[in-house]
């Protein structure tokens, strides 16, 4: 069948943060298969005066090591005050006043919002949580270094075959990204903690700073355990954390469960994760028979799709999920675009069958922190099939060295019982690895909720008002 009505564009979801049981930022507003490419590669001799062109928010740079690192610095002194329809003015301390003397070091708070395969800059992330933010701190958020470094054209070319592999069911989509795309050599495209650890201290050091408190929402739960024994660090906080300590096998199967878990729940003719499965498979079969070809996309949407929509799914609204679920087995014209939506935002489509190299920072981090991963042929299930074929680059990967426990500080722990993306065993597993810490839970099916960061900060700074949690 033939569909030519335009997309809606209402959810575009940050694709690794799909795959990612740490994703962290939910659903931005527009065209999924317009994922993220590299920045032009800064000119030799001016490289932090290019590498910020083209950024909506206000954007910093500096050189570590040799490379250039993308940042931002807001507050709520720098972003427009909603509740009065203007703006305020900035304080003596904020990034946009004159630079502080060396002996004054302004209070910030970093903040990681997960990924790994997050472009932070032209999403309003930073500036949304910087407007309800309690408190007068100056938060940082570091950019990951894929979005601004060069794809060679053999890695672009690997991706390309890698996306068309996904889409053909091919157990051997993938084999050659490892080594097209440096992924042996760690932080090429995401973090080390080392380098984590070594942009973050020389950006305390260039803007004056004192690191009081650290965010980890999702994946960014693990990055922030590289801040321990920061001198200065008092608090904590880890929003819908991803799991510590799983091997590839299990997280690959807490994740596909989850995906069914969450069908289950959203289908009221479903009784069972067997009948969510059943229900994928359906309606794998009905677009095989039946593709929908858009206007508005090269590929056309088939039984390929469904797996990867399912996955993308858990990221929607209860109220998307459930009005998502019942179009199927047979989806109209608006739930077909849908699923072509969010089965591009998952497989990373841009262009016609490219795959965005924000997939490479999601290899270079996840696959060292859940080693081993399972080799061989992918399950028979659809959803849990996909999720193997896609960490198809992690197999024999080398394990990451053992992460640090957490900074020994005062900390909050905030999680969902109904989270499909870090389930709740992902965020008790961070009990024991916390300092007593302050528990905080909702019922709420949205991931990573950024109302529950500012809650726990209420808590840690004794802030009287918390409306989410009086």
């Amino acid at each position: 069948m033939t569909l030519s009505t335009p997309r809606r564009g209402r959810y575009a979801l940050f694709a690794a943060a799909l795959l990612t049981a740490a994703l962290s930022t939910g659903c931005t507003s527009g065209d999924s298969t317009q994922h993220s490419r590299p920045s032009t590669a800064p000119k030799a001799g001016d490289p932090l005066a290019k590498v910020c062109e083209g950024t909506r928010e206000k954007c910093s740079a500096i050189s570590v090591g040799g490379r250039v690192y993308r940042y931002t610095l807001q507050s709520r002194a720098t972003v427009p005050d909603t509740r009065h329809g203007g703006t305020v003015t900035p304080s003596p301390t904020s990034p946009t006043s004159q630079p502080s003397t060396p002996a004054t070091l302004t209070d910030a708070v970093l903040v990681d919002l997960g990924g790994p395969g997050l472009s932070l800059f032209n999403t309003n992330a930073s500036i949304t949580l910087a407007k309800v933010w309690p408190g007068s701190e100056t938060l940082i958020f570091l950019e990951e270094p894929w979005v601004t470094r060069e794809v060679p054209a053999a890695c672009t070319r690997a991706l390309s075959s890698h996306y068309q592999g996904l889409r053909a069911g091919s157990d051997t989509a993938g084999d050659d990204v490892r080594g097209a795309c440096g992924l042996d050599t760690p932080g090429t495209w995401g973090w080390t903690p080392a380098q984590y650890r070594s942009v973050l201290d020389a950006i305390l050091a260039k803007d004056h700073l004192r690191l009081v408190g650290a965010v980890g929402s999702s994946f960014g739960a693990a990055r922030i355990r590289a801040l321990r024994g920061e001198a200065d660090l008092r608090w904590l906080i880890v929003n819908s954390p991803s799991a510590t300590d799983l091997t590839g096998a299990e997280y690959l199967d807490q994740r596909a469960s989850a995906v069914l878990d969450a069908i289950d729940a959203a289908c009221p003719s479903c009784h069972s994760v067997a009948d969510a499965r059943r229900l994928v498979r359906t309606s794998q079969k009905v677009l095989h028979a039946d593709p929908v070809e858009l206007a508005t996309r090269t590929p056309l949407i088939d039984a390929a799709d469904v797996p990867a929509a399912a996955i993308a799914l858990t990221y929607l609204p209860e109220n998307e999920q459930a009005a998502l679920v019942a179009g199927l087995p047979r989806p109209g014209t608006k739930d077909a675009e849908e699923i072509g939506r969010l089965s591009d935002s998952v497989l990373m489509r841009y262009g016609e069958t490219d795959m965005s190299p924000a997939m490479l920072a999601y290899y270079d981090e996840i696959c060292p922190a859940y080693t081993p991963w399972p080799k061989g042929p992918a399950p028979r299930d659809p959803v849990a099939g996909l999720f193997h074929r896609i960490h198809g680059p992690c197999a024999g990967v080398t394990p990451a060295p053992g992460a640090p426990r957490p900074p020994d500080v005062a900390s909050c722990l905030a999680y969902s019982t109904r989270d499909s993306v870090t389930p709740p065993a992902f965020a008790r597993s961070w009990k024991t690895l916390l300092r007593r810490p302050i528990v905080l839970t909702t019922s709420s099916t949205e991931h990573a909720r950024k109302a529950s960061i500012t809650s726990c900060y209420r808590r840690l700074t004794g802030r009287a008002t918390d409306p989410d949690h009086p």
